[in-house]
């Protein structure tokens, strides 16, 4: 018999909440880089009190293709960087711990990653959703996104992961 690990929400919790919001940005940042981006961008959303309503943080790297969204999302550790040489283009890869996504819950309880890339088929759009409270991941692929360019914006609601 093989038991399947799962991975629950407490556990999400304690790996969000053992980074602080800096390093949540700074592994977002990362992953764009990792990406290939050439530009990054982290805005802040902010509500009527003038609190920050959303961290959104934007690039125009090569996306997650629909192909890799469940290896990419599915578990924790196993990062398809620890074997890679490099990006693409040749630059160093920085992440290679698999459980980065879970790191920018420090931002927020609701994440959803909206990514247009390249692919076999021409280039599509796929969006994952986290929310607060769950271990899974929802993912709505979109299909042909021909007149988007390709890169990925991560948007983080809601309340820290604290």
């Amino acid at each position: 018999m093989r038991i399947p690990v799962e991975v629950r929400p407490d556990f999400i919790e304690k790996v969000a909440r053992r980074t602080d919001p800096l390093g949540a940005v700074e592994e977002l940042v990362w992953n764009s880089l990792d990406a290939d981006a050439t530009e990054v961008r982290v805005d802040l959303e902010y509500d009527d009190l003038s609190g920050v309503a959303a961290v959104v943080v934007s690039d125009n790297g090569q996306g997650i293709p629909a192909v890799s969204v469940e290896t990419a999302f599915k578990g924790m550790g196993g990062s398809w960087k620890r074997g890679a040489a490099g990006t693409q283009s040749g630059r160093q890869l920085h992440g290679r711990h698999g459980y980065g996504r879970f790191r920018v819950l420090a931002l927020g309880s609701n994440a959803s990653w909206a990514s247009v890339s390249d692919g076999p088929d021409g280039r599509s759009k796929v969006i994952i959703r986290f929310q607060d409270g769950d271990s899974d991941f929802d993912v709505d692929d979109r299909g042909k996104a021909d007149s988007e360019d390709t890169g990925t914006v991560v948007r983080l609601t809601g309340h820290a992961q604290r």
